[in-house]
């Protein structure tokens, strides 16, 4: 519970909405690529890797430069947690994916939930603990 009241006190509704729009603009980069490596016909792993992979700058940048500008993070630390934050999201998203195909379900849905899933998880790991403040 104290986790939760601390997320809630750091997630100001700035950064909320700031994460949101820059999110939203990261998945549908994000979207698109892999979509369009799916209907190529590119092994399922191969483009959830190169869509992730190739929309991370922005995604950090984005994200240090804006919508945690308020907490005045600082760069070499956020960046080594961006790291961190990036390759479990990419291994979570892989199992979360992989799943989602064994019980059937179509990979358009699939993509959509992969997205929302990585998406929750990086907010409350970027708000707590990746883009701190350096005071």
């Amino acid at each position: 519970m104290k986790n939760y009241h601390n997320l809630k006190k750091q997630l100001s509704l700035s950064i909320l909405i700031k994460y949101v729009i820059a999110g939203g603009l990261v998945a549908v980069i994000y979207f698109l690529i892999l979509k369009l490596l799916v209907n190529l016909n590119v092994n399922y792993s191969i483009s959830i890797f190169v869509a992730y992979f190739s929309t991370a700058v922005l995604r950090f940048f984005m994200h240090f430069l804006w919508v945690y500008s308020e907490k005045t993070p600082e760069f070499n630390s956020s960046s080594k947690r961006y790291i961190f934050l990036l390759l479990t999201s990419y291994i979570f998203n892989n199992i979360f994916v992989q799943f989602l195909l064994f019980l059937g379900l179509p990979k358009t849905i699939v993509i959509i939930m992969s997205t929302v899933f990585v998406s929750i998880y990086g907010i409350i790991l970027s708000t707590l603990w990746v883009f701190i403040s350096k005071k």
